[in-house]
């Protein structure tokens, strides 16, 4: 396709499209013009030409256009004819226009001239992407080219809500001029001389933007300009991005992002990130010797990822020089006195490389109405390797709102808060208790050299002094009682490799006794998840998953006679609420509790235990699982001995789903199915016992084990030449998917044992089976010899 409306005629009619409000062109690599005549535009020598042609011109009209996207149409040059919107009218084209989408069109140098733009005056989003030669958004015409405009007529976009700009690698400016070829190459020579044009200088004006994104702008190295004309034009650029509320910059080579001026031209701005900008040094950058406070009155999120030269947010670099005058940034941290964040809530940083410090240890000496982070609510930390500590104990006093704080990949990261030491601080009582009133949620992860959540630090000869004691005492908890988390209900700590305990035993009680789900994941130095003093600290607990924890033997750890005296603990009580247990790949673990106060697990829904092999006892009594629903054994748990004698008759009962995986060291299986009266899924794999033949017989008394089953799996039984008996299939009325693979000596699914009376048994029936899949079943010779189906 050349062209949308095709006419061979010499002289062509204006075509106008009264009611048409949306438009989508795309993947129409030949396409030329909307409505063109291809003679019109040869050459003198008689070959077509395209260059001076336009997709829309004089000879079309949209009077009703409202939105426009333009993709991968490799052949246009230009959209617009210069000549298209003199003057707005009712029978003008696209002056309705609010929405325009362009992009793969890699011959776009520019979306539309200034005499064009002009006419948009109800354009509210600009999202342009991927136009490998685009120059500029706006061509202004140079004074050579339309003698008759004024050079410093500012151009207004006076609806333009938001604005997209990616993967535009020549894009040098919003507004870029443009002339004959002559004033191009003399352009392309004061390139080398002069400093690069900012993306947005003072000849356009966004008075109503709120949404501004930019990606891949190769070219730039500004975007606003640092420095404005001195005349009375520049009263106006004050309100140029006044209403900007979200800013999103990505993959550009930028060294700051705006002048201390632009910052504070910004009132409204309520959501900043910035990503992968390589040579970026300061958010805010200035030259200027005394520095302003800055502050930010409405941003709430701020996203600050992969800037590996960021070292501070609004920083002068030769005031951070040494004595040699070379610069340092050893003492700069990342936010400081000379800018405020009186509103910010969400704070991410990830992959800053050069950040040594957060905050400033004298930010937030007092809560205020302008106080910098004092509502922080989440904070997200990864991949910052400089990082010692999170904020000390000065700035963490005033985070009275704080609710989530997760912290992944700092490898260098000693403790989440710097407590000063006596010598440091000698104004301080060393006993003083932090509290986070609010704090719901805490993960930490990747940390291999955490020692404990608060740590001591304070001049360098403290610190080697704390080296040599390092051989000495035992490690710290994570966890003292020098910090309290009131309202912490989600706690998940991975990969803390020299964390040795978690808690110590002399935790508050106020403290932790509302966590609800609790998870500790590849921590190979710890012992035990918690000493049983604070079991009462843990009665609202209601998930726990431990797993990889190569050195745990005991998640409770029992302490000795007065085990349990934390928090007042009462019989039955302990982890009343536990809806769920996981323990998994747990080489060295014996036991879950060896204490005396566990008889029952009143709510627990589902537990799954797997490659825990030296796993003997739940716990010292019987307990009982009155309402568990799912269960999970796999992978060599030791079955006869967490089980026999130490589950109350009454457990199983409501057991819905079972899995068993490589359970070789099932015995009296049937005795102990027999407790799984309501079983609706069962999966079995690799079960290589030979006692795994009656693992779905009927009892003595004739009780029907399965018969709300609906989901049987069995995967590499390679022990089992038969599935289950007749008395069992007669009961499986519910039974609705049976899967069996890799069984390679089973020889029929149901075997008769009413041997002589086949003719006197009844037919056996599946009523509701209606997926039956068989794989992988060598010796497999009949469903049923008795031909009883």
């Amino acid at each position: 396709m050349e062209n949308v409306v095709g006419d061979d005629e010499e002289i062509m009619e204006k075509i106008i499209f009264h009611q048409l409000k949306e438009m989508r062109l795309w993947s129409l690599p030949n396409l030329r013009s909307f409505y063109g005549n291809i003679k019109m535009m040869s050459t003198t020598e008689g070959s077509p030409s395209n260059l001076g042609q336009a997709l829309f011109n004089e000879k079309v009209a949209f009077p009703a256009m409202e939105k426009l996207s333009i993709s991968d149409l490799d052949s246009i040059r230009e959209i617009w004819d210069n000549q298209l919107l003199p003057v707005p009218e009712a029978e003008g084209s696209f002056c309705g226009l609010r929405q325009l989408y362009l992009s793969g069109c890699v011959k776009l140098v520019n979306v539309f001239s200034s005499s064009v733009a002009t006419n948009l005056v109800h354009f509210q989003e600009l999202d342009i992407r991927s136009c490998s030669k685009m120059e500029g958004i706006v061509a202004v015409e140079t004074e050579k080219a339309r003698e008759e405009e004024v050079d410093d007529e500012i151009l207004v976009f006076p609806q333009l809500k938001k604005i997209i700009l990616g993967g535009l690698p020549n894009l040098k400016s919003f507004c870029f001029s443009c002339g004959s070829e002559e004033e191009e190459e003399e352009e392309t020579v004061k390139e080398y001389i002069s400093q690069a044009q900012p993306l947005f200088t003072h000849k356009v004006e966004f008075p109503c933007l709120k949404y501004l994104k930019i990606s891949s702008l190769d070219k730039v190295k500004e975007i606003w300009c640092s420095t404005l004309p001195n005349n009375s034009v520049c009263k106006l650029r004050k309100l140029a991005f006044s209403k900007l509320k979200v800013l999103n910059v990505r993959e550009c080579r930028l060294k700051y992002l705006f002048s201390a001026a632009t910052a504070r031209g910004l009132p409204r701005l309520q959501e900043l990130e910035i990503g992968i900008c390589e040579p970026m040094e300061n958010v805010v950058g200035d030259d200027e010797e005394i520095m302003e406070k800055i502050i930010f009155h409405q941003l709430k999120e701020m996203r600050l990822w992969s800037l590996p030269n960021l070292r501070s947010f609004y920083g002068n670099i030769k005031m951070m020089s040494t004595t040699e005058g070379s610069p340092s940034n050893l003492g700069q941290a990342l936010f400081n006195e000379k800018v405020a964040f009186p509103a910010m809530e969400k704070l991410s940083i990830s992959d800053l490389d050069s950040i040594r410090e957060i905050w400033d240890n004298q930010l937030l000496p007092v809560p205020e109405a302008e106080g910098s982070f004092c509502g922080l609510r989440y904070l997200w930390l990864d991949g910052c390797d400089k990082l010692v500590n999170v904020f000390s104990s000065s700035v963490a006093r005033n985070l009275v709102h704080f609710q989530e704080l997760s912290i992944y990949s700092c490898s260098k990261m000693e403790g989440i808060v710097a407590v000063e030491t006596e010598k440091a601080r000698e104004e301080e009582v060393d006993d003083e208790i932090l509290v986070f009133p609010q704090l719901k949620k805490i993960i930490l992860g990747g940390l291999p050299n955490l020692k404990s959540f608060c740590f001591s630090c304070g001049s360098e000869e403290e610190e080697e002094e704390e080296t040599v004691k390092e051989y000495i005492p035992q490690a710290q908890p994570l966890f003292t009682h020098k910090v309290e988390f009131p309202c912490l209900e989600y706690l998940k700590i991975s990969s803390l490799d020299k964390v040795k305990e978690i808690w110590c035993s002399t935790v508050s009680n106020n403290s932790f006794c509302k966590l609800r789900k609790l998870e500790v994941l590849k921590c190979g130095k710890l012992s035990s998840v918690a000493p049983s003093k604070l079991l009462g600290n843990f009665e609202n607990l209601q998930e726990l998953n431990v797993e990889e924890c190569g050195s745990l033997e005991e998640v409770f750890e029992v302490e000795g006679p007065n085990a349990g005296e934390g928090r007042e603990v009462k019989s039955n009580m302990l982890f009343c609420r536990l809806k769920s247990v996981a323990l998994k790949d747990l080489p060295q673990l014996m036991r879950f509790y060896s204490g005396t106060y566990i008889s029952e697990l009143p709510f627990l829904v589902k537990m799954r235990i797997s490659s825990c092999p030296k796993l003997e006892v739940f716990s010292n009594e019987k307990v009982s699982f009155p309402i568990l629903e799912e269960l999970e054994l796999s992978d060599g748990c030791i079955f006869k001995y967490i089980w026999d004698g130490h589950i109350t008759t009454g457990s199983f009962r409501k057991v819905r789903v079972l899995r068993m995986n490589n359970c070789n060291e099932l015995v009296n299986a049937t005795t102990w199915l027999q407790r799984f009266v309501v079983v609706e899924q069962l999966t079995d794999r690799q079960a290589a016992s030979a006692s795994q033949i009656k693992e779905l017989e009927l009892d003595p008394h004739g009780v029907y084990v399965f018969n709300n089953l609906t989901s049987l799996r069995v995967v590499s039984c390679n022990s089992l030449r038969y599935l289950f008996s007749v008395s069992i299939a007669r009961g499986l009325m519910q039974l609705r998917d049976l899967v069996i693979r890799s069984c390679d000596v089973m020889e029929e699914i149901v075997r008769n044992e009413e041997q002589g009376e086949e003719g006197g048994v009844n037919e056996i029936v599946f009523p509701q089976l209606y997926i039956l899949e068989f794989h992988n079943l060598p010796s497999l010779t009949s469903f049923c010899r008795a031909n009883l189906l």
